[in-house]
């Protein structure tokens, strides 16, 4: 199976198409999880402190070696978007090929601009309008 997607940088004027290849079931995990992930509720964790063993965790928190749980992690999605999701995310992303090709900005505004108008005309106003609107 194959998924692709294209990237710009509006400041630069250049453009790329992202093409990634791999098995279906990578894609349907991926897509999963991120689903999952998506919906998975804000709710604050308790203020249970835990102990850092590493130093850099140590470092980042000011030398403190407990920190309460809400402080390192945040809340419940982002402790499962953390610890769930990007170890199943990099899996997949292992399991898949990814293809760049680097393209003419003009023709791939061209051919991407309908439909995603509001995108391109936000990017372009943000660093400077361009010359060639469609």
């Amino acid at each position: 199976m194959k998924r692709w997607s294209y990237g710009v940088n509006f400041y630069q004027k250049t453009a790329s198409i992202y093409i990634q290849k791999g098995p279906r079931w990578v894609f349907l995990l991926d897509s999963l999880f991120s689903f999952i992930c998506s919906k998975i509720p804000r709710i604050p964790l308790p203020p249970i402190k835990v102990r850092l063993w590493d130093k850099e965790s140590i470092e980042f928190n000011e030398d403190k070696k407990w920190i309460k749980l809400s402080d390192y992690w945040g809340d419940l999605a982002q402790l499962f978007c953390l610890e769930v999701h990007q170890p199943i995310m990099d899996f997949c992303w292992n399991k898949t090929k990814m293809y760049s090709f680097s393209m003419d900005y003009s023709k791939v505004r061209e051919v991407f601009y309908k439909g995603s108008e509001k995108f391109w005309d936000g990017g372009e106003s943000e660093y400077g309008s361009s010359n060639n609107k469609t």
